[in-house]
């Protein structure tokens, strides 16, 4: 069914059908005061007939007593005149779009004006709304709406709602969902999801990720898979699997052999699929500067162009020795080495070390905001960056 949209605005009162304008003037009309009927076309007369002509008539809508009901009768007269003109298509949905100036106890008196007009209305939408919808915004908008009588700004939040249903015996119940609601809610299954990608990724590896474009469209996911910088995101479309897999070349099965299930594969590109997934770094922006410190229980630790020993017993200094006792803690537990302009960590121990909760492979590249944990349930290591401006901040509050 095509849909039949009127924006209600002293400024312009406008009629659109599926994406085209059909009428846009200002709402100024006769009062029915003079020769001319109520309704009719009066924005070339406002200077020569001022008493005789309204602009009000909208806003009035909310007003008590007179007002109103003059309002009333103004509004039903000048839609009857622009639908006369454009009416709708059979079996088109009707909408309206408000400016901000109409109030809840207006809408309603407009609705009854449309009812006594036959006119079918589905709902209303706020015209600053729809119109940064419409835009594609992925940021918060101020949406000014200057009117002949009114001025309003609305504020538009980034991200919008979800409206989530569910039938029961037949009964259908809906209710909406913020962005905000739904990325908490979703937060218990990020944080498996996450627990499971940091437990199979080998600390600080730039792996790809392969998610489903359709769920980093949930609100939250992309947010919390942004803490694997330096990996590649790709963003698969609905049916990659299946597209890519009708270009390979599979030998045909006999029939007395077994129904083989492939997990491996060779890799390669194929064309057709290239415009199916969209590739990014994630973190791309994010430079973590190498660490100059490590902190560890409001104590910091230099590292310096050597090497840093962590262990119960780490023996060589510099050192960062941990008391006895500590289930999974070696004597001899990780070094922190300089390897240039990076750091590495290389793991001694036979208990394994952890970098952000991910298991190394003997040694891992790890940087400023890294943190490592030794032992189970553990300690944890805090890599910091101290700057030469911020050493020099530290000495200058330390001296004044």
């Amino acid at each position: 069914m095509p849909l039949f949209a009127i924006e209600l605005n002293d400024r312009a009162l406008a009629l659109a059908s599926e994406g085209r304008l059909l009428s846009v003037a200002p709402s100024a009309v006769f009062d029915g005061s003079g020769p001319e009927p109520a309704g009719a076309a009066a924005w070339q007369w406002l200077r020569r007939r001022p008493t005789a002509t309204s602009t009000r008539h909208l806003r009035d809508l909310s007003s008590p007593g007179p007002a109103a009901r003059r309002a009333h009768a103004l509004v039903s007269a000048e839609l009857a005149r622009r639908l006369h003109a454009h009416a709708p298509l059979p079996g088109s949905r009707v909408w309206l779009a408000s400016s901000a100036a109409l109030e809840p106890h207006g809408l309603a008196i407009l609705l009854g004006v449309t009812r006594e007009l036959n006119l079918p209305v589905d709902g209303f939408v706020d015209a600053a709304v729809v119109s940064a919808a419409a835009l594609g915004l992925d940021r918060p908008a101020l949406a000014l709406d200057l009117g002949l009588h009114h001025t309003a700004v609305t504020a538009i939040e980034a991200g919008g709602s979800a409206l989530a249903s569910i039938k029961v015996a037949g009964q259908s119940y809906e209710t909406t969902l913020s962005r905000d609601q739904l990325a908490e809610a979703a937060e218990p299954i990020y944080a498996e999801m996450l627990a499971l990608l940091h437990a199979l990724r080998p600390a600080g590896a730039p792996v790809a990720l392969l998610v489903p474009q359709a769920a980093l469209e949930v609100p939250g996911l992309r947010e919390a898979l942004e803490g694997f910088a330096g990996c590649e995101l790709v963003a698969l479309a609905e049916g990659f699997a299946a597209a890519a897999l009708s270009t390979l070349e599979l030998p045909r099965r006999a029939a007395e052999d077994p129904v083989r299930l492939l997990r491996r594969l060779p890799s390669r590109i194929v064309p057709p699929c290239a415009a199916l997934a969209t590739r990014e770094i994630l973190g791309r922006d994010l430079a973590p500067a190498p660490p100059t410190h490590i902190l560890l229980d409001g104590t910091t630790y230099a590292l310096g162009r050597g090497s840093l020993t962590v262990g119960r017993e780490p023996g060589e200094e510099p050192a960062i020795r941990l008391p006895e006792g500590l289930a999974g803690i070696s004597r001899r537990h990780c070094t922190f080495v300089r390897e240039g302009a990076e750091t590495v960590l290389v793991d001694h121990s036979r208990c394994g070390t952890l970098v952000n909760g991910e298991r190394i492979a003997e040694r891992a590249r790890v940087r400023a905001g890294d943190r490592v944990r030794v032992g189970e349930p553990g300690v944890e290591l805090a890599l910091i960056s101290v700057t030469e401006a911020s050493a020099s901040d530290e000495r200058h509050n330390a001296t004044a």
